[in-house]
């Protein structure tokens, strides 16, 4: 089977750089992880489900807290039961509260236990989600930048086979567009272009920053 597929492989990289013949292919690299990291949206992402992973381990500490409260107080309710000056009907009543005791635990116990699944899943789904609509900005981009200027493939230098070897093993690189495509999806960064100070009016000489303390 494998071979088979191998095969297949190749005869489609045959057809394919054997068109190429009659048509130039013209084919250049992105490294996908070093963009996706040093896109300055990925940076935002990762800090809001940062954030929510925090405000979600304290809402499970909160619950964690509260149910060693409730272990601690069916606790000494089990001492109290063993005091031997209680009569049968005191010792009843402690009984029943002692066991209304227990099932408070094991309610919450199961709560916890609901809750740090679906925290686990709902982070899991907004890193998928986040993710999904980051990589389709990152491609727009690139598929804009290859039909300007005449690529017909790009392919992702950091990818790795099955076995973990490079798919890329060697390209130009004047073909590598990384530096280009990261270049434009910065350029919408709110951080860097209001750090850009405003252009001075026609004519006009910047005022020198007071000194600091005055």
């Amino acid at each position: 089977m494998k071979r088979h597929s191998l095969i297949i492989a190749l005869l489609g990289l045959v057809l394919l750089f054997g068109n190429a013949a009659a048509a130039e292919l013209k084919l250049a690299t992105v490294d996908m992880a070093k963009v996706f990291n040093g896109y300055w949206k990925s940076k935002k992402a990762q800090e809001v489900l940062r954030q929510k992973e925090v405000t979600k381990e304290g809402q499970l500490k909160e619950l964690q807290e509260e149910q060693q409260k409730l272990v601690e107080q069916h606790q000494k309710m089990l001492r109290q039961m063993e005091d031997p000056t209680l009569n049968a009907g005191e010792r009843e009543r402690m009984r029943r509260t002692t066991q209304k005791k227990a099932d408070e635990v094991r309610e919450l116990m199961a709560s916890i236990d609901q809750f740090r699944r679906s925290s686990i899943t709902e982070l899991q789904k907004d890193e998928g989600d986040a993710r999904k609509k980051l990589l389709d900005e990152i491609r727009a981009v690139i598929t804009a930048a290859a039909k300007e200027r005449g690529y017909n493939y790009i392919v992702d230098s950091a990818a790795l086979g099955p076995v973990g070897n490079p798919v890329v093993l060697y390209s130009e690189e004047a073909n590598d567009l990384t530096d280009a495509i990261m270049t434009r999806l910065n350029a919408s960064d709110p951080d860097k272009t209001s750090a850009t100070p405003k252009p001075s009016p026609k004519g006009e000489t910047p005022k020198p920053a007071p000194p600091k303390g005055k």
